[in-house]
């Protein structure tokens, strides 16, 4: 079944070498779909209020915690997020429920993509440009789950070097992730400590839309990167 696929993926991740996982719980995919209201119609015991929606997540955990303990568990949100036609109006009530049941079971860390929805700067790709806040209810903050969540907190989404360190240095976050930068700055992370320029994304049809010269030649695209070896310098404290 669905839950005891995601135990083989992480029996699959230990065999390969890793230290622990993520589960994707966010955006519009399967176990999202799950968590928010305006997807869940189900009137079993998955669905019929906030914590039938959780039941499949927190089975999800509890199978992969038989591979991981669930310190070295991670699980990715996104309430704030309008991608694949999500946003409820219960989000902001429901996924600081989500987040204080992940602290009872123990999960290492939280994934938000809070930016969505509270940092201005923050756009998503889909049919058109967004600014990817599905608008239905406030957004959740990461203070918000700071109060309810023990573990670690991971923020994403329109975060600049300096708003990123600001999170942290106020005891938001954890963490913050980077994505869409990467691409054109492999190495991000030393530029950022730096405070150097970055440079600007690659066009869009090289790593979202589809082309005609990707068709032709799959290996172009953002995935033709240069390699990149940081020193020490760019992981001290």
């Amino acid at each position: 079944g669905i839950v005891e696929d995601f135990g083989r993926a992480a029996n699959f991740a230990k065999t390969a070498g890793f230290d622990g996982v993520e589960i994707h719980a966010a955006t519009g995919y399967l176990v999202d779909t799950f968590l928010q209201s305006c997807s869940n119609q189900r009137t079993d015991k998955y669905g019929v209020g906030v914590d039938g929606r959780f039941k499949i997540l927190e089975e999800i955990v509890r199978c992969v915690s038989r591979v991981y303990p669930t310190s070295r568990i991670g699980v990715k949100l996104a309430p704030n997020s309008g991608f694949n036609g999500m946003g409820s109006e219960d989000n902001a009530n429901d996924f600081l429920h989500y987040a204080a049941r992940l602290s009872e079971l123990g999960v290492g860390y939280l994934h938000v993509q809070d930016g969505v929805g509270t940092n201005r700067e923050a756009t998503w790709f889909g049919k058109v440009d967004t600014h990817g806040f599905h608008g239905k209810c406030p957004p959740v903050t990461l203070k918000q789950l700071k109060a309810v969540f023990r573990g670690g907190i991971v923020g994403n989404g329109g975060y600049s070097g300096e708003t990123a360190a600001e999170a942290v240095a106020a005891g938001d976050a954890t963490a913050i992730s980077f994505g869409r930068a990467y691409m054109a700055n492999q190495d991000l992370a030393s530029l950022i400590r730096r405070k150097a320029p970055l440079k600007p994304l690659p066009p869009k049809e090289a790593w979202f839309e589809p082309s005609e010269k990707y068709r032709e030649d799959p290996s172009w695209g953002y995935t033709d990167s240069l390699p990149v070896s940081p020193t020490s310098s760019d992981y001290e404290h």
